[in-house]
């Protein structure tokens, strides 16, 4: 299978996301629209603090309209490497810092989203300060036993699930 041919695109929305109509020719010349978002590259990290605890953040999500536990993450900045957002989302989110971190995966975000995910996995994670919430964001940090963690993250409590699962089998705690 090849890739359709791309035909046109127009910017349908240009908010915090974007939103693009792209338009190809399929092999055999119908034409298929679909609006994707464009976006920057986000990351993800599953960050364990010197205790062995998860840290998670506890907010309030718009597109759930509801309260969910999410693991620290966020959209890169212009000019940040994956690294540097990591750190940076995780200071911002929880006040915590990695003693050590490292890059395990980077993934599509989705079939219709032109950015990627960078999955990381920080351990040794220290309090450092408090966290600094965006304008927009209101943020309660928790700490879970490695068990509880798993276990919400198999009964889908987590909405982070492949970065949980990818950070949990490169440390061998599955």
């Amino acid at each position: 299978m090849k890739p359709w041919e791309k035909i046109g695109q127009e910017t349908v929305y240009n908010g915090r996301l974007k939103v693009v109509k792209k338009t190809f020719r399929r092999p055999d010349g119908r034409l298929a629209t679909f609006e994707v978002r464009d976006t920057v590259d986000v990351v993800c990290i599953l960050a364990i603090t010197t205790e062995q605890k998860v840290l998670i953040a506890r907010q309030f999500r718009p597109g759930l309209e509801a309260v969910v536990l999410d693991l620290p993450a966020g959209f890169m900045d212009p000019g940040e490497t994956p690294a540097q957002a990591a750190r940076r989302e995780l200071r911002e989110e929880t006040g915590y810092e990695p003693g050590d971190l490292k890059i395990l995966a980077s993934n599509p975000v989705s079939a219709y989203s032109n950015n990627r995910r960078h999955n990381f996995v920080a351990t040794g994670c220290r309090k450092v300060g408090e966290p600094q919430n965006a304008d927009q964001e209101e943020c309660e940090v928790i700490e879970l036993s490695l068990d509880d963690f798993k276990a919400r993250l198999r009964g889908g409590e987590v909405t982070d699930i492949g970065s949980g699962f990818l950070g949990l089998d490169a440390l061998k705690l599955l």
